[in-house]
């Protein structure tokens, strides 16, 4: 089951120029310049969006989403089903393993796979958190089209500069791995979209925070001097603090950064560990081995049902007990 993994995200709501998180079933905001209503239930604009949305093709991630409305459930403060997604972009040839045929340019670069990705959403009374948990394919994800369509979709219904962000979960198995670790060899923080120039991030809105940014990376590497080691337990603590709080991970020392590496000495063998965008120690949740397969895809009842209990057994009742 290793090409099938089930990532969760909390879900978060604020607006644009605010840290602030908002209580997401009563978004009570007031804006001057707007006469809209508040109390904008986000469950209900979730639903809004899958009921109004079909195709959407991403073409600056060459990805494509597709909805059908038949296959999107809704039930209490849940929404659930079946997203399918692919990406397009390239040519391929196809082979028939059975007969050994080859169809030359069988893809063109105009097509994209129509690939099924299950996800389930929870938006509790009262909280300025939601739960979403969506099913991957080998290295292909919907959380970022989603993510940006959402974020557009909210745009076009409210009136009040709003932005949602889908958040990874941290992961136990982070934990686990530091627990082994004898010694972190260095710390490298990295930020995409950097600032042209510092002085100009209260003077330039071109972008939603306001920032005017290049295509500039930011890495900053913190190494211990010869013979010294970075504390592990310190960073152990750290880390569990984070996962025990409602803290973004990769808020650190005043700055937004989008990853973050540990390099640490596991049993003398350097492993490097990555939290952020493209998190190698990703928060998945276990599929097991012998799930059953619909056209060799995870089963959709079998995975709803999975999913509902990680969610209402596991994840909600730990966020409530830590908090």
């Amino acid at each position: 089951m290793a090409k099938f993994k089930l990532t969760p995200y909390i879900i978060r709501i604020r607006q644009k120029r605010s840290t602030e998180f908002l209580i997401l079933d009563d978004l009570d905001i007031t804006n001057e310049s707007s006469s809209g209503d508040s109390g904008i239930d986000l469950f209900d604009v979730l639903k809004n969006f899958f009921e109004t949305n079909d195709k959407i093709i991403d073409e600056d991630l060459k990805k494509t989403l597709y909805i059908n409305d038949d296959q999107i459930e809704y039930e209490e403060r849940s929404i659930f089903g079946t997203i399918r997604s692919g990406e397009y972009g390239y040519n391929a040839d196809f082979l028939n393993i059975n007969t050994l045929d080859r169809v030359q340019d069988a893809r063109t670069e105009d097509d994209s796979e129509d690939y099924p990705f299950v996800f389930f959403l929870n938006i509790p009374r009262n909280k300025n958190y939601g739960i979403l948990i969506l099913q991957t394919f080998k290295t292909i994800r919907i959380k970022t089209i989603l993510e940006k369509a959402l974020i557009e979709h909210i745009g076009g219904v409210s009136d009040y500069d709003l932005t949602i962000k889908f958040n990874p979960l941290i992961s136990s198995d982070l934990l686990e791995k530091l627990e082994n670790a004898s010694k972190v060899i260095d710390v490298e923080f990295v930020r995409h979209d950097v600032p042209r120039d510092p002085f100009e991030r209260y003077h330039n809105t071109q972008n939603e925070d306001g920032m005017n940014r290049e295509e500039l990376t930011e890495r900053r590497i913190f190494t211990p001097k010869r013979n010294k080691n970075i504390n592990v337990d310190g960073l152990k603590s750290f880390l569990r603090t984070i996962q025990n709080r409602d803290i973004e991970y990769f808020e650190i020392l005043g700055e937004n950064y989008d990853e973050i590496k540990i390099q640490v000495d596991i049993n003398g063998s350097r492993t490097t560990l990555t939290m952020g965008t493209f998190n190698k120690i990703r928060e998945s949740l276990p599929l097991p081995t012998d799930f059953p397969l619909d056209k060799g895809f995870p089963r959709y009842t079998n995975l709803i049902t999975l999913m509902r209990r990680y969610i209402f057994t596991e994840i909600i009742p730990k966020l409530e007990g830590e908090r």
